[in-house]
Order: structure tokens, then C-alpha cells, then sequence
């Protein structure tokens, strides 16, 4: 049901509720469960409309993840120059279509499809398509996007949750080694994991006090976030080989933060610049190629 005076769509069907924001990258502004006789946030929660994609619940990655240092890549000897998409940012970040207006073009009570197109100089030129679909306490997220420019350009696709973090929030994901980030340009050091503590979440455990803001690979595609004083938990799966989990929790030190980022995405950080991009996730699509992925959230009691 879309809200005229809000420009948000809502979706549910008396078991899961979330809360879409065509006008701003086509994101969540919330997502809850009705557990233990009321309705329970599992994303951070946003009341009206986000005027900042990093306001929301959760954002759509397209047609890249992270950050893209150096302010662009070269692809088949051409430079593709990308220039800082947002007042302040040093350099691009995930992508065009978090920022960009979509399009509403199918609307149920427990389905919603969304269209973007784009185009720019860099010659990025696409057509890109989210669905939002509710099954019992399942949400599923279904992204493609379609090359339309005339010379080839690599693509990624991810998602961007800002999970509630309450004060027993536990996490738990496989992964076998994750890139050591740098404020300055991009990681390039790798700490392989061998399951044990205190880098490894192979089991369940809370989280550390420090920041943690790494992509961890060799993720097997699940994880899974808890909250046991709620007798709650979420279990995301990706659906396509998706080998990189990036993982955001802020220190408590300074604040108390509310969120912990999980976030499926199809290539490593700065992959466009790697030796061998492939190796790191990138797909090259041609013209009118198509690259499809998608995420199933389920939440359950415990």
C-alpha cells in the first residue's frame, strides 16, 4: 500500500512488515515481525521518509559495492572516471542507484517491483530492477541489472542491512579469511581465519568492542544475527554464490550504536582495480547482459 502523503510503500502480510522508499534508491525505511503479541524491528527503524541513504533500514548496491578508490578503474585499456556521487564523500561509494528515484511498476500487498535507469559519461549505462517479495516471515530480495552501454563494464551487486543492535546481539557466519581495512585507500593486507576467536565468527558470539569495518571471504552465504532477551533471530542466506560478507560494527566507546551492517555482496571491496578482477567477483557484461542475484531474510523464534 503506497501512502500518498509519504511517497512509502508498505508491505505485509500480518506476519512480516517492511516499509519501501522508491524516491531514495528504492531501500527500506523498516522491516519487523509480529513476535510475542506486537510488532518487533529487526532492521534499525526509520519513522517517515530517509533524506540520506545512510538514514535507512536497509539500501540496494548497483552497479558496484563499497568504495571505488582512486575515483575510478581502468577496463580494456579506457579510463572510467567516477567522481564522488554525494557532498563530502572523498570518493564514490556503493554505487548510483542507493541515491536514485525508482520507479513503482508492480504493487501487491506482499509484492513490490521497482525499475531504475541510468546513465552517464563514465559510460555506465543500465537498467535495473529490484523485487521485494514477503513469504510467511521471509523477506526476498531479488536484484538484476542490465547493460545497455555499447562498450563492456564490469558489475556487482549487494545489499546494504543496518541490523538492530541491541545489547546481547550475537552474529555468527563461516568465513575463512578477511581484508584488514585502511581510512586511506584500499585494503590490501589478508588475515586468513581459522575459526577461532576474537576474528572469526564460525559461532555464535557477540560483538567486539572495536570497530570492525572488514569484507570477510570464503563466506559461505548464510549468517545469522540473534537476539535472545527478544527470543529472536534472522537468518540470511544468499541465493548465488556470493563469497564476501562486509561486516560494519562501530566501537561503543564514543556512543551506543543501534546497527551492525551485514552486507551480501557479489565482489570484493576495490575489486575493479585488483590484477585479476574476476578472481575477486566482477562480472564484465555486454550489451543487454544481464546479471541476477538475490537474498532471502527469514526471521525465527528461539
Amino acid at each position: 500500500m503506497t501512502s500518498p502523503d509519504t511517497g512509502l510503500v508498505t508491505l505485509t502480510n500480518g506476519r512480516l512488515r517492511v516499509v519501501v522508499q522508491p524516491g531514495l534508491g528504492a531501500g527500506l525505511t523498516q522491516m519487523a515481525v509480529w513476535h510475542d503479541g506486537h510488532w518487533q524491528p529487526l532492521m534499525r527503524p526509520l519513522q517517515g521518509r530517509a533524506r540520506d541513504p545512510e538514514q535507512m533500514a536497509c539500501g540496494v548496491l548497483m552497479p558496484w559495492s563499497n568504495r571505488l578508490y582512486g575515483g575510478g578503474f581502468r577496463w580494456r585499456d579506457r579510463a572510467v572516471i567516477i567522481e564522488p556521487l554525494r557532498p563530502g564523500d572523498r570518493m564514490p561509494l556503493h554505487g548510483h542507484a542507493w541515491l536514485a528515484p525508482w520507479q513503482v511498476v508492480a504493487d501487491t500487498p506482499e509484492e513490490l517491483v521497482l525499475t531504475h535507469r541510468f546513465q552517464s559519461p563514465s559510460g555506465f549505462d543500465y537498467a535495473g530492477q529490484v523485487r521485494y517479495r514477503l513469504e510467511d516471515t521471509t523477506l526476498r530480495v531479488e536484484l538484476s541489472v542490465e547493460h545497455r552501454g555499447t562498450s563492456p563494464l564490469p558489475y556487482g551487486l549487494g545489499l546494504h542491512p543496518w541490523f538492530v543492535r541491541d545489547l546481547d546481539t550475537v552474529v555468527a557466519f563461516r568465513s575463512t579469511g578477511r581484508w584488514e581495512p585502511d581510512a586511506g585507500q584500499a585494503p590490501r593486507r589478508f588475515r586468513q581465519l581459522d575459526g577461532r576467536r576474537p576474528l572469526s565468527f564460525d559461532t555464535a558470539r557477540p560483538l567486539p568492542p572495536e570497530l570492525i569495518d572488514h569484507a570477510y571471504t570464503g563466506w559461505n552465504g548464510t549468517a545469522e544475527i540473534r537476539w535472545p532477551a527478544r527470543g529472536l533471530a534472522l537468518r540470511m542466506r544468499a541465493n548465488a554464490p556470493a563469497p564476501y560478507l562486509v561486516v560494519y560494527s562501530p566501537p561503543p566507546q564514543a556512543y551506543r550504536p543501534d546497527f551492525v551492517c551485514l552486507e551480501p555482496v557479489t565482489h570484493l571491496n576495490d575489486a575493479h582495480r585488483a590484477a585479476d578482477p574476476f578472481a575477486q567477483g566482477l562480472v564484465e557484461l555486454l550489451r543487454n547482459e544481464r546479471l541476477q542475484w538475490g537474498v532471502t531474510l527469514e526471521a525465527f523464534g528461539v
